[in-house]
């Protein structure tokens, strides 16, 4: 039997032993009984917003970017004097580059553009948004000495100009969390103890990612392709315990995008496990297919996820391709004395450690 935590709840019934079977069937048992009369009501399907339903689907996206743009300039505009002084020695002056309020602004739009397509509520981007923003605001925090104060303010600016239009603008019916939770697995998702160790599992991954990356001179890395970075004394200074604090929120964030959801999803049975009961395994249907299924057709892999799996790995790849555009727009586009090589190094940086967590997660639950 694995030795990992959580995958009681995630893991095929033809992987467990006979002793852990009895125990499982009694947690079956207790997410198929009927609820106490004094039991919360059940889940139940709501619009996500009245707002969006009394306008036409065609003006949602624009209504939305829009939004998005309007709120990120008022509310920088209102902190300009908390947060401009301390941003401004790290920042490329944009008088010499007259194009890059353009660049930044279609960055933005196809962003939300993303996002939009994707299908996630504001609480899926909030935690995008956070996950992919960090890398900058590290990059600041640690090598331009920017103060916490402003960069929070910053980072608050970013989530909210992405999450307020989503959750106004969009009507997506979704699944009210209660106590009530429909399956096991619902209800370990909403539980706060799970909840706080797999954040705190990510945030030691973060940590001892990044702590092994400053082993390996990140600090001449960035000295190579910085130019007018100021101080390396983060890099002399870095041990775990400070690397955790700075990386709870990534922790947080990492939870909540990549392993709620997936812990979550519908237990579809995978084609591995239909193979096992003697079921036909569906073929491949570009319709139909899910993100793991393509990958595999296409290159050859015949990748079987089960559903779980499939979720996780396209959060992933969307957290991965993300990080590395955001990162390098924002850092080479706005910081000053940064390149291009260099830009895509540090996105790469980021995007391994996601990528590492999302490995660790996978293994939390046993996907495949």
């Amino acid at each position: 039997m694995a030795s990992h935590a959580f995958s009681l709840a995630v893991r095929p019934d033809e992987q467990f032993s006979t002793d852990v079977k009895p125990r499982l069937a009694d947690l079956a048992d207790m997410a198929d009984s009927p609820l106490p009369p004094d039991s919360p009501a059940p889940l139940t399907r709501v619009p996500r917003s009245r707002i969006a339903s009394s306008i036409p689907r065609s003006l949602r996206f624009p209504l939305v970017v829009a939004t998005s743009l309007g709120i990120n300039a008022l509310a920088r505009t209102l902190t300009a004097d908390i947060s401009g002084f301390e941003f401004a020695p790290a920042s490329r002056d944009p008088n010499l580059r007259p194009e890059l309020v353009g660049y930044l602004v279609a960055a933005k739009v196809a962003e939300l553009g993303v996002a939009w397509a994707a299908g996630y509520d504001y609480e899926d981007l909030a935690a995008l948004s956070l996950l992919t923003n960090q890398p900058y605001y590290y990059l600041l925090y640690s090598f331009w000495s920017v103060q916490l104060i402003p960069i929070v303010a910053s980072l608050s600016i970013d989530l909210a100009a992405i999450a307020i239009p989503f959750a106004l603008l969009r009507p997506r019916p979704a699944l009210r969390e209660a106590r009530a939770a429909r399956s096991v697995n619902q209800r370990l998702a909403q539980d706060w103890q799970i909840i706080l160790l797999t954040a705190i599992l990510a945030a030691c991954v973060y940590a001892v990612t990044f702590s092994l990356f400053y082993f390996l001179d990140l600090g001449v890395f960035l000295i190579s392709h910085f130019d007018d970075i100021p101080s390396l004394e983060s890099a002399h200074e870095a041990n775990i315990p400070k690397m955790l604090a700075l990386f709870a929120a990534s922790g947080f964030g990492a939870m909540m995008f990549l392993f709620r959801p997936t812990l979550a999803a519908a237990g579809k049975p995978s084609l591995i496990e239909s193979k096992a009961k003697g079921r036909r395994a569906r073929k491949f249907n570009p319709e139909t297919a899910t993100l793991g299924e393509t990958l595999g057709h296409n290159f050859g892999l015949n990748l079987q996820l089960s559903h779980r799996a499939d979720v996780l790995l396209e959060r992933a790849i969307v957290l991965v391709v993300c990080t590395i555009a955001n990162t390098v727009v924002r850092v080479w586009g706005t910081v000053q004395g940064t390149d291009l090589v260099g830009s895509l190094g540090y996105a790469g940086l980021w995007a391994l450690a996601h990528s590492v967590v999302g490995v660790v997660y996978a293994w939390l639950g046993n996907e495949q």
